[in-house]
């Protein structure tokens, strides 16, 4: 009888500190960095033929013949963050490795993709593109050679996630609520993470510039999301629970 009574003692400490654990201890936020598990960009061409699948540069805007460039890059969210999770915060980073005309500011923004897309082995060391390869995206393809955009140049959201100005080369780091909705979004909706799309200045010649990819050689330089979250709370142990645990 004592050892019964000694044990449902034991076994009420314990509980007793499991609820003032739950009871004590807020969840605290935390946060992670994320590279693109894919970008690349699209090259104005009725055909598609062009494309930059895995070439160190991201391209957007309009070149100095006036042909288009715009480019995608997407983030497993679901992948690196718990479910449930709330987003705090949200801060994309760029590098702009080329800009031709440093006097003025040329704008660019991020818009959400809305379906899904490839990249492929194509590599353009420049801004005038590589031939397509298989699953490359396209400014005809999502997927190269059979799977279609239903608008060429890409099937994204009209409304702008951010905006943001660029004049001299170096770093960029843009965060605002929307971007936050957007990744929050795509933890709660995984199938609907096609990331974003960047466009310039399309309606001037030579706003074309170019952003370092995840392929470039040095990491700093590549494109980073920095999400800030707080995991989903643990429910707290009831004294119901606490007292159940004592009966024979």
């Amino acid at each position: 009888m004592k050892t019964r009574r000694a044990a449902r003692t034991a076994r009420a400490g314990l509980w007793v500190a499991v609820v003032l654990s739950f009871a004590t201890c807020p969840a605290y936020g935390e946060r992670v960095i994320l590279e693109p598990v894919q970008d690349t960009t699209l090259f104005e061409s009725l055909e598609g033929s062009l494309s930059n699948g895995s070439g160190p540069g991201l391209f957007a805007g309009d070149n100095s013949e006036r042909n288009t460039r715009r480019a995608l890059l997407s983030f497993a969210i679901a992948a690196a963050i718990p479910a449930g999770a709330h987003i705090d915060a949200v801060e994309l980073r760029l590098f702009l490795s080329n800009s031709p005309d440093t006097t003025v500011a040329t704008t660019f923004a991020f818009f959400r993709v809305l379906s899904s897309w490839g990249e492929g082995a194509s590599v353009s060391a420049g801004g005038m593109g590589a031939p397509s390869q298989p699953g490359d995206a396209t400014w005809v393809h999502r997927f190269y050679p059979d799977t279609r955009w239903q608008n060429p140049g890409g099937d994204f959201d009209g409304t702008a996630s951010v905006a943001f100005g660029v004049r001299l080369p170096g770093s960029y780091a843009l965060s605002n609520s929307r971007l936050v909705d957007d990744v929050q979004t795509w933890l709660e909706l995984p199938a609907r993470d096609h990331g974003w799309l960047l466009q310039g200045e399309e309606a001037v010649a030579g706003s074309a510039r170019r952003f370092d990819s995840r392929e470039h050689p040095d990491p700093s330089r590549r494109p980073m999301l920095v999400v800030d979250f707080t995991p989903l709370a643990v429910a707290p142990v009831t004294w119901g629970q606490v007292k159940s645990s004592f009966k024979d």
